[in-house]
């Protein structure tokens, strides 16, 4: 872990344990796999935690992949069985912070998806999990269904909205490109700018303003290349829809992964502002969203 003396910011993680809550679902594959590769980055252990509820049928072929892939990663792994006296949301959520914090883990990794048909009115696991948590808690999202994180990553998008610490992202970012597979991955820090509807996008591109903007957004992250030993190319995106065209970029770049920088919302049911949920949303690749530690 590399920390810069003049801010006292942590550019890495630790090797304290890693909670990695699973129902054994097999759309919880992508989170098992960015846990299983930061955990083999930082030296740390994974701790499997699991609620028991009434009449579940565990995936075992499911269950055995998941250990197979720690266990091909040289990954100490410790599994966790609760049960709960009353089963909701609320107290699966809880039993995930209180069980963070009592192993004195670094961070949550989770996988983020739709529980219920009521998703809406309830709100996810995943959202109260980030919203209650104090320590790093990340959101792993697969947009669309069957589509999973490449074993050797090409391109990753790490994007910074303004007015957000994206510290977090690229820490993220720079440590699942150090791997053997994706080391000589082509990392992308992307900030994009809201337009109104009235003004071409031709006239931005060629503005003095827009040039000024993509010359301080190089000048802000230069400290994360810096402390991470990474190079970040930086980018400004003119958009009038913040998800359908970030989404847009994302496909036209072929990024294998989109990774931001998530702020907790103050709402009952998402945990994500709209912004952020509309991102998501049009991501034709795995999106993980990070909320730094309270």
């Amino acid at each position: 872990m590399n920390i810069d003396p003049k801010s006292n910011k942590e550019w890495g993680w630790t090797n304290n344990p890693i909670l990695l809550p699973l129902a054994y679902d097999r759309r919880e594959w992508n989170a098992a796999y960015i846990a299983a590769h930061m955990a083999e980055y930082c030296g740390a252990r994974i701790i499997l935690f699991h609620v028991s509820v009434k009449n579940e049928v565990i995936d075992q072929e499911f269950r055995n992949s998941v250990l197979q892939l720690f266990k091909r990663l040289n990954v100490e792994t410790r599994e966790i069985n609760a049960e709960l006296a009353k089963e909701s949301f609320e107290a699966i959520s809880k039993a995930i912070v209180d069980t963070a914090a009592s192993e004195q883990c670094q961070a949550i990794i989770m996988a983020a998806h739709k529980e219920s048909f009521f998703i809406h009115i309830l709100g996810r696991v995943s959202d109260r999990v980030a919203r209650k948590s104090h320590i790093r808690t990340v959101l792993v999202e697969t947009p669309l269904s069957g589509i999973s994180v490449h074993e050797a990553l090409k391109k990753v998008v790490v994007l910074v909205k303004p007015g957000t610490d994206g510290s977090e992202a690229f820490v993220l970012a720079a440590a699942l490109t150090s791997l053997a597979t994706s080391k000589d991955a082509e990392l992308i820090a992307a900030q994009a700018i809201l337009l109104p509807q009235t003004v071409p996008l031709d006239e931005v591109e060629f503005s003095k303003e827009l040039r000024q903007i993509e010359r301080d957004f190089a000048n802000s992250i230069s400290m994360g290349i810096k402390n991470l030993g990474r190079p970040f190319i930086p980018r400004v995106l003119a958009a009038r829809d913040l998800g359908k065209d970030i989404g847009e970029f994302i496909k036209t770049e072929q990024a294998d992964l989109v990774i931001l920088t998530g702020r907790r919302s103050g709402q009952l049911s998402h945990v994500f502002g709209k912004d952020t949920e509309d991102i998501v949303r049009n991501s034709p690749s795995v999106a993980i969203v990070v909320f730094a530690p309270k």
